[in-house]
């Protein structure tokens, strides 16, 4: 497949009145999946959930903003992916 037909995905997806982006923050990925956070955060750590970290780092944290990429993540959850939409969200 050429660069030319891959189609991005839409912005925002609904699901149940929950809105689902492309990245979003730990607790936000949180209400979609209904994972824990320590589940999400120690998945980031050891690199087991598809992640992008966003920003600089502040104060000697030693990290920006851990963002999670939905789309990955609900794919390797098993939830079907049809045509760059998920299956069921509208």
């Amino acid at each position: 497949m050429s660069r030319a037909e891959v189609k991005p995905p839409p912005e925002v997806w609904r699901l149940n009145g929950l809105e689902i982006k492309p990245f979003m923050k730990i607790k936000e990925a949180c209400a979609v999946t209904g994972l824990s956070q320590i589940y999400l955060r120690r998945g980031v750590r050891d690199g087991t959930i598809p992640h992008i970290v966003s920003g600089p780092e502040i104060s000697g944290k030693g990290h920006g903003t851990y963002m999670i990429n939905m789309p990955a993540l609900l794919k390797q959850l098993g939830v079907p992916l049809h045509g760059g939409n998920f299956s069921g969200l509208g």
